[in-house]
């Protein structure tokens, strides 16, 4: 749909659109901005409004965005930037990009500066998401990504099939692309109550962490809404060869910025009544184990780190004996 197509279609619609709040971390991502910004004006059936943290780019992407912010205004989706005082990382901005948005909306999406996104991907979440039940206190909705080249060639899917949505998986690892979530008011905020950046978790991890804690509702979708850009400025590793995935594997074990024991605490002195009691002895032994010769043993328990990947399995595993998880 072009923008004078979109145009006319708003004409006519009759009723307001649901309201979508895209949050969006920015960081020398000026090659691809405008493309991701368009497919987000492009999307149908809802009305979306754009809020950008950028980390102290370099690169001319707030010019950019402060050209695209007096273009898309003026065509009726506004784009609110705000600019951080130091370089702080993509986790903690996407944390402050979600504290910044003003306004009342419906959902919110957490949006990559350089994915196209298919014009129904927000249609799609915000249709799963209208038939979830209504007294979940927290309603989360993510699905596949297709992960592509520079130029949009397709490389593969990044499917969900066999994911294991328990709290201890979870923990292990976030399987999940945080550029597929929506979630509702509920989640965002717990997401701000919370704080930021706790403990090297990302955005999408932490709502992950926050939804199985809650026993909220967890949707997962079928179809793959996003192309995703791997590049070689990528954080992840997926698609970069076999090298690269050994080395970040490896990385997974010593990574000096996750450190899974404070944020275990973090849930049982929230979310305790709501944790099952195989949960809260699971998160009792995680926030303890370094100190406790008892709680690692109790940890090292298998069910403790249960994912559909072996591989992670072995790297929690790993990480527990070596006090680093």
């Amino acid at each position: 749909m072009n923008i004078q197509a979109k145009e006319r279609w708003l004409d006519q619609v009759d009723g307001a659109l649901p309201r979508i709040a895209v949050v969006m971390a920015t960081y020398n991502g000026a090659r691809y901005l405008r493309e991701q910004i368009d497919s987000i004006y492009k999307q149908s059936g809802v009305s979306a409004t754009l809020f950008v943290y950028d980390d102290c780019s370099t690169d001319g992407t707030l010019n950019i965005l402060e050209s695209l912010s007096a273009e898309y205004g003026a065509l009726g989706m506004d784009i609110h930037v705000q600019r951080g005082e130091r370089n702080v990382g993509f986790p903690t901005s996407f944390f402050c990009a979600l504290r910044s948005v003003c306004g009342d909306f419906d959902y919110y999406a957490y949006a990559d500066q350089d994915d196209v996104w298919k014009e129904d991907k927000l249609a799609a979440a915000v249709a799963a998401l209208g038939e979830t039940d209504g007294d979940a206190r927290v309603s989360l909705y993510f699905e596949p990504t297709t992960s592509v080249d520079e130029r949009l060639n397709y490389l593969f899917e990044r499917k969900l099939g066999g994911l294991n949505l328990s709290l201890q998986s979870f923990f292990v690892r976030a399987r999940v692309a945080a550029h597929t979530m929506v979630f509702d008011e509920g989640m965002k905020r717990e997401l701000c109550r919370l704080g930021i950046d706790h403990n090297g978790f990302s955005h999408g991890w932490l709502a992950l962490l926050i939804a199985a804690a809650i026993k909220g509702r967890i949707l997962v979708g079928e179809t793959s809404h996003t192309l995703h850009r791997r590049l070689d400025s990528s954080v992840s590793a997926g698609g970069k060869g076999f090298l690269s995935r050994v080395a970040f594997e490896w990385g997974a074990i010593f990574d000096p910025e996750v450190n899974r024991a404070p944020m275990a605490k973090i849930l049982l002195d929230n979310y305790k009544g709501t944790l099952t009691g195989e949960e809260a002895a699971f998160l009792k032994s995680l926030a303890g184990y370094k100190e406790s010769a008892t709680s690692k043993f109790r940890l090292l328990n298998p069910k403790n780190y249960r994912t559909d990947i072996a591989a992670a399995n072995a790297e929690a595993a790993l990480s527990i004996l070596f006090s680093r998880y």
